[in-house]
């Protein structure tokens, strides 16, 4: 995902208008053994147990790799669709 600290994959939570919260310290950072399938087209992540049912999130990518061996000047970033979280049965 980049070196850069910055860089990563998080689940950011949002507000009661579906924007994502504006204080990253509420952010839940995905650990890098969390993440067991890293393509271009396919990323395949174990979402963290920390995550609150009652809450909706959004996933925020942010990266500044170009390939293995560049990497960009500035970080990119995706979000994704808002999604919840089911207990576990």
């Amino acid at each position: 995902m980049g070196t850069d600290e910055l860089c990563g994959i998080y689940f950011a939570p949002c507000d009661e208008n579906e924007e994502i919260t504006v204080d990253e310290s509420t952010w839940t950072k995905l650990e890098s053994a969390a993440i067991f399938r890293n393509l271009p087209a396919e990323l395949n992540i174990l979402v963290p147990t920390s995550l609150e049912t009652t809450k909706k999130y959004r996933i925020v990518i942010r990266t500044n790799y170009i390939s293995k061996k560049q990497k960009r000047k500035e970080i990119v970033e995706t979000i994704s669709n808002i999604f919840s979280v089911k207990a576990a049965e």
